[in-house]
């Protein structure tokens, strides 16, 4: 049950904090809805229904510092997860992206570092779509653990890679 005044992660879109729950008429039926505000835009707002479970199911609580480092030890020594063919490697990336799943999240964003280096000894650039499946994960992942750790967004990446393990 989610409880007004709870910070949470919504899905992929950020921190919100549950402000109240309301009702809204939308035609003839009226309906509850949790409003959540937006921790870092001003005047985002998402009206949840409480009806809604397939929604209700994207609100998690944040991670703590002990469970974040807990999730790095987890993922240290990851099985990188390249897949050499673009279409189906796209695929796979965005539904991990679409998951909001930190561990698979964070092993991938290991994966196209590890990609990236390989690439950079070769002269090579990270195609385009990589690129943008990196910084979309990134900016998931950077959101709740510059939050929680109480540290810059840009450096959330850095301090990943000093706690993980890339093979």
């Amino acid at each position: 049950m989610l409880c007004i005044g709870d910070t949470v992660l919504f899905g992929t879109e950020g921190i919100f904090v549950i402000d109240r729950i309301t009702q809204k008429e939308i035609g003839d039926k009226t309906a509850d809805y949790y409003v959540l505000k937006s921790h870092d835009k001003d005047n985002s707002v998402i009206y949840l229904p409480l009806d809604n479970q397939m929604l209700i199911g994207k609100v998690r609580p944040l991670l703590t510092e002990s469970e974040i480092c807990a999730l790095l030890v987890q993922v240290s020594d990851f099985d990188d997860i390249w897949i050499a063919d673009n279409k189906l490697r796209k695929e796979k990336f965005q539904n991990i992206l679409q998951s909001g799943d930190r561990e698979k999240l964070i092993r991938l964003a290991g994966t196209i570092y590890k990609h990236q280096q390989d690439m950079k000894l070769r002269h090579r650039k990270l195609s385009l779509s990589d690129e943008r499946i990196l910084k979309e994960a990134e900016r998931i992942i950077s959101i709740e653990f510059a939050y929680v750790l109480n540290i810059d967004r840009s450096d959330v990446p850095q301090y990943i890679q000093s706690h993980i393990n890339m093979k």
